[in-house]
């Protein structure tokens, strides 16, 4: 995903010892500013602590916000901070605040605390990363008939399908693709999910995984899933090799986005893409090709 670079620099001076006071700054980004309104507190036992809150004053929704923070002393030389250098924020609405260390403060640890700590004099702040969550619309592509007789392809903005045989609902975001199916016979219907496919934007084909598969055995072969006769089964289709597990201490199994946000989401409007599905009935297969287009994205 593109990340918003650096845009701006605060700079709060530190008027005496023990706890600061400052008007509140601004990080200006192209989308408006942030107000950072913090100060540095000492504190006993607990050494210097950044406490206040961060106001999203942006047109924007942020996702995956990082502030950087360099500390100076009050000669204007920089201090060397192991923690409390950077602000990390998962989600920040517009007109919504962060509270910093969640309302208790960040802890900042120089190199060298514990050995006359370098008190600090003023502190600088910027927007290193940041993303703008992207909103999708969604149409299915149905082959339709023009009074002419000649076949035509209509955009279908309730993302539903149905024939003799089946009913489907489909419900789509950024990071699942679910559906409900319908089964409209009296015979059971069987999915074989070793066939299904997800056909993303530039045409590559995935395998799929859906619920009730663990991470670990994505790439095992699934068992197929009976619908009784009149039933319903709501499930999602997801490609197996968009979840992969990283190791190390933040490490773990991550799911990436079937779109982006950020700038890179607007090349996505007008794409199309596919989810294949053969379903058995009575021994017989029907294969059944969904064809989506994204219609709008929206930062």
């Amino acid at each position: 995903m593109k990340k918003k670079s650096v845009f701006a620099i605060a700079v709060v001076m530190a008027t005496a010892l023990g706890v600061w006071a400052q008007q509140p700054v601004s990080v200006t980004t192209a989308y408006g500013q942030f107000t950072f309104d913090a100060t540095v507190s000492t504190e006993r036992y607990l050494g210097q602590k950044l406490r206040g809150a961060i106001v999203n004053n942006t047109t924007k929704d942020w996702v995956d916000l990082e502030f950087a923070i360099i500390y100076y002393d009050s000669y204007g030389h920089k201090v060397d901070a192991l923690i409390g250098n950077t602000i990390r924020v998962a989600e920040l609405k517009k007109g919504a605040s962060y509270a910093l260390g969640h309302g208790s403060g960040e802890i900042i640890l120089i190199r060298g605390a514990g050995k006359g700590e370098t008190p600090i004099g003023h502190y600088e702040v910027s927007l290193k990363e940041g993303t703008i969550p992207a909103k999708y619309t969604f149409a299915l592509l149905k082959k339709t008939l023009v009074k002419t007789g000649k076949p035509s392809i209509a955009e279908s903005s309730d993302l539903a399908f149905s024939d003799d045989l089946t009913g489907f609902v489909f419900s789509i975001s950024k990071r699942q693709f679910g559906f409900v199916l319908q089964n409209k016979t009296d015979e059971p219907i069987e999915i074989d999910w070793n066939k299904v496919a997800f056909v993303d934007v530039i045409g590559a084909s995935h395998k799929v995984m859906h619920s009730g598969v663990k991470y670990i055995g994505r790439n095992e072969p699934l068992a197929p899933t009976t619908i009784p006769p009149s039933a319903k089964l709501e499930d999602i289709v997801f490609p197996s090799d968009y979840v992969y597990y990283s190791e190390g201490k933040y490490g773990g199994w991550t799911e990436v986005p079937l779109f982006p946000d950020g700038d890179k989401a607007l090349a996505f409007k007008g794409q199309t893409f596919t989810v294949f599905m053969p379903v058995r009935v009575n021994g017989i297969v029907k294969n059944y090709s969904f064809k989506f287009k994204i219609t709008d994205v929206a930062l």
